[in-house]
């Protein structure tokens, strides 16, 4: 927390690319255990070293905006409903891929850095000691998402042949829960966070939300 800042901001280093070669290592501000191949981290208050003083914003969890829109109609004996949500310009940290040494990473490590010029956004991948894993503003993504968090249809029969056979309502409906997700974020599920104030927009590997169909009976007697 920070006064005239929003709650529970992102507070870590900036990276400024990839080191190239060693000339580039050489020539930039102290970094610890730095490498051609490692993240390249801002050097913010011009000391010649980084250091915890050059830690800044680099992200906000909270959304600039979020709507809902719900949407519904009935025609002759069908019903249909519908429920969206969006949440846009909020941020997520891909916190779990932080500490993944001996473990697989996500399809996106294929474009790394294994040599000068290879590339300029993903570090090489390595179980020697660096500091690619401190927390960064490589670690940040647009969280900003649009989600069909429900859509169902209905038929029910008609009045006429429900005083034949004793009932008051028969209705049969299919729906769908987490259709449809519109987001640029990699991880699993943009709408992770623990729901912390301090602590929110940081995706630890939770579960993605699965997507679920559903069949139902209404049957009143």
């Amino acid at each position: 927390m920070e006064a005239g800042m929003p709650i529970g901001y992102f507070y870590g280093y900036q990276t400024d690319g990839i080191f190239q070669t060693q000339a580039e290592v050489d020539a930039h501000a102290t970094q610890t255990n730095a490498n051609p191949g490692d993240l390249r981290f801002r050097d913010i208050n011009n000391d010649g070293e980084i250091t915890n003083e050059d830690k800044t914003y680099i992200g906000d969890p909270i959304a600039d905006v979020t709507m809902g829109l719900n949407f519904s109609f009935d025609y002759k004996n069908f019903d249909f409903n519908m429920y969206a949500f969006a949440s846009l310009g909020n941020e997520i940290i891909r916190n779990f891929e932080r500490n993944l040494p001996l473990t697989n990473r996500p399809r996106y490590y294929l474009d790394r850095w294994t040599g000068a010029g290879t590339s300029n956004t993903f570090p090489r991948v390595t179980t020697g000691a660096n500091s690619n894993s401190l927390f960064s503003d490589f670690f940040v993504e647009d969280g900003s998402f649009v989600r069909l968090q429900n859509i169902q249809l209905g038929y029910s029969l008609d009045q006429k042949i429900l005083e034949q056979v004793g009932l008051s309502k028969f209705r049969f409906y299919v729906s769908a829960n987490n259709l449809v997700t519109l987001t640029k974020y990699r991880g699993y599920d943009p709408t992770t966070s623990n729901g912390a104030p301090i602590g929110g927009g940081i995706d630890q590997g939770f579960y993605p939300t699965p997507k679920t169909f559903l069949v139902g009976l209404n049957v009143n007697f």
